[in-house]
């Protein structure tokens, strides 16, 4: 990162809501329900005469001033928690845009902390409890998701803001267009290509799809800052639970192992492509960030945090129920198609059909 990429004196850090703070011993742990960050030592001394004063009133050479650390010091504190997110701030002052990207892709897990709906779908595949509906159900939702990313890709090209990302979004599309056809041939496998073409989204499904679309369409930055939220790369984060989701789901050994195949592909694929580093190219290319524009990325990440939850409270309501159909379709659509289960890998088409109320 460049090393005058370094927050301004004038910003007013504040502890975010949804970040806990413990103390022991000589360790002051800040944490989330998805990372942790201890510090030990004189920084934990340090940092203990600054945490009081993170309420969103003062500068950093306030804090300063109050705590009687260097302004220095002071920033080689906060301007690491503003990237992990466990800081915010909302200070009329441009920003780096390179340290707001990692502050913005980090507010995503860090939101999914204050939803009131607990995700039921990660205990259910860990206690062996979800069942062929619910994962058939869930790679169809997944399979209708990952088939609409082209369509969100074309509208960040045409609204991209300079050629090189322009290019990055038209080379993510093109290396996206092929992955609902992968998927697709896995469900065969379980369905009649007639029952999956009958298959309509969920509403958080096409809300997420939808959501996307509008986002490229509105911002790029915003548009990129949603996309870092679940792009991987071999050195992310996610990169091993992206990996061996699939693994997990074929553990449960509730469908057959070859509808698992073109999604262990797809992500793993996905990772290897290094998607995530396209996100960041949007905002290597702007110096600065104002607050008005940083409250505009904010928002599309929020936004795109609370799709996601619908997207997955609407599988385990609908999939999860034994009183819900085993697909999603208009009432009457498989009247006179052949009986559920008995569809295999007859017949041709394209994903385009299934992808029709998604854009």
């Amino acid at each position: 990162m460049d090393n005058a990429a370094v927050l301004p004196a004038e910003i007013r850090p504040f502890i975010q809501q949804g970040v806990q703070v413990a103390w022991e011993d000589d360790t002051i742990t800040l944490g989330t329900h998805l990372a942790i960050c201890p510090i030990s030592g004189d920084h934990a001394r340090q940092l203990g005469r600054l945490l009081p004063l993170f309420d969103g009133t003062r500068t950093l050479i306030d804090l300063a001033r109050v705590s009687g650390l260097d302004l220095e010091e002071v920033r080689a504190l906060v301007e690491p928690l503003y990237c992990e997110a466990f800081l915010g701030e909302r200070t009329d002052e441009a920003v780096p845009a390179l340290l707001f990207y990692e502050h913005s892709r980090n507010c995503g897990p860090l939101w999914q902390s204050l939803s009131t709906w607990q995700d039921l779908l990660p205990e259910a595949i860990a206690s062996r409890r979800a069942d062929a509906k619910l994962i058939l159900g869930l790679l169809i939702e997944e399979w209708h998701y990952v088939a609409s990313n082209p369509i969100h890709a074309s509208a960040a090209v045409l609204n991209a803001k300079s050629p090189r990302t322009r290019f990055l979004w038209a080379q993510f599309a093109a290396e996206e267009y092929p992955h609902g056809a992968w998927l697709e041939e896995g469900l065969t496998r379980m369905l009649s290509r007639q029952e999956l073409y009958a298959c309509r989204p969920l509403p958080g499904t096409a809300a997420l799809c939808g959501q996307l679309r509008w986002t490229a369409h509105a911002s790029e930055l915003g548009y990129a800052a949603c996309l870092a939220q679940c792009e991987q790369s071999n050195a992310s984060r996610g990169a091993a639970f992206q990996s061996n989701y699939y693994a997990s789901l074929k553990g449960l050994a509730v469908l057959p192992e070859e509808v698992f195949e073109p999604y262990e592909r797809h992500a793993l694929t996905d990772v290897q492509a290094g998607h995530l580093e396209f996100t960041r190219v949007p905002f290597e290319e702007r110096g600065v960030i104002t607050l008005a524009e940083r409250l505009d990325v904010l928002g599309h990440v929020w936004d795109h945090v609370r799709a996601y939850e619908l997207f997955y409270r609407n599988i385990y309501e609908f999939y999860g129920s034994p009183d819900t159909p085993r697909l999603h379709t208009l009432p009457g659509a498989l009247l006179d198609g052949p009986p559920a289960g008995r569809g295999g890998r007859q017949g041709s088409g394209s994903t385009r059909a299934s992808r029709s109320s998604l854009v």
